[in-house]
């Protein structure tokens, strides 16, 4: 199978018929992945690996929100402390 063969870090199989690039991805909406205007459905079942996956620094504070209905709570607590080493960086930036 060919998705076997593209990088697990950069790629992700979210159905039966969908892999999707991680770095494409411009917004999550409930069990929607949003590639541009394209929307690819997810299943339940990939949900946790799929937010494991995704790097938060290349999401808008915007999208976080949408984030927090999928995520539990430790997860959620790791994404604050990492938004808050994210703003104390941006604050050292001359």
């Amino acid at each position: 199978m060919v998705s076997e063969r593209l990088p697990t870090d950069m790629f992700l199989r979210v159905q039966k018929s969908f892999v999707v690039n991680l770095n494409k991805i411009t917004s999550i909406k409930r069990n929607r992945i949003f590639i541009s205007k394209h929307s690819i459905p997810f299943s339940d079942t990939i949900k946790d690996e799929l937010f494991r996956q995704i790097d938060p620094r290349k999401w808008k504070k915007s999208d976080f929100k949408k984030l927090l209905e999928y995520l539990d709570f430790k997860r959620l607590n790791e994404l604050i402390q990492f938004g808050n080493e994210i703003k104390d960086l941006e604050a050292r930036i001359p």
